[in-house]
């Protein structure tokens, strides 16, 4: 399978070792980049050619990773012990709804194919809005209050998020 591949800088680590495993399971690996640790890398530069790449059918499949967001870190740990049981999860990282939003169908329909059912969104900051790729099916994980002050962990009991993912 070809799979295309970006980050912005803060990602570069995590993506290099994606690339590493991509390759060593057989898969062709496009790397758009980031190269390098510079600070200016920002996602947007990364991620518009990736999913150009997808709606343009030059890759099969992304791999999208934001050096912030713990979401998609919880997502990550989750779909490889999901993996460790046979069980296939696709991770999409969405650090900008309001750019994906505005995407034509046939580019979102490709990052979240209608037939992909349930699926889970984690967002560490606020649920709100996040039905809208859920579905009636799916599930978010995440803080449902506003100006909640507690240490993390206790907020993240409150929120129903399961402890082993949030570390």
């Amino acid at each position: 399978m070809r799979v295309g591949i970006g980050t912005d800088h803060g990602g570069l680590s995590l993506k290099q070792q994606f690339v590493g495993h991509l390759r060593s399971s057989g898969h062709d690996v496009l790397d758009f980049g980031a190269y390098n640790q510079n600070l200016a890398d920002d996602y947007p530069g990364f991620v518009i050619p990736l999913a150009q790449a997808v709606a343009a059918g030059i890759v099969e499949r992304t791999v999208a990773v934001c050096g912030s967001g713990v979401g998609a870190s919880i997502c990550v740990r989750a779909h490889e012990e999901l993996l460790d049981e046979g069980i296939r999860s696709p991770v999409v990282s969405m650090p900008s709804r309001d750019i994906f939003d505005h995407q034509d169908l046939d580019c979102s329909d490709s990052v979240l194919p209608p037939c992909v059912r349930p699926r889970v969104a984690v967002e560490q900051v606020s649920t709100f809005g996040w039905d809208r790729h859920t579905g009636l099916e799916g599930r978010i994980v995440g803080m449902r209050t506003f100006g909640a002050s507690a240490p993390l962990q206790e907020l993240q009991k409150d929120s129903g998020s399961n402890q082993n993912y949030w570390r």
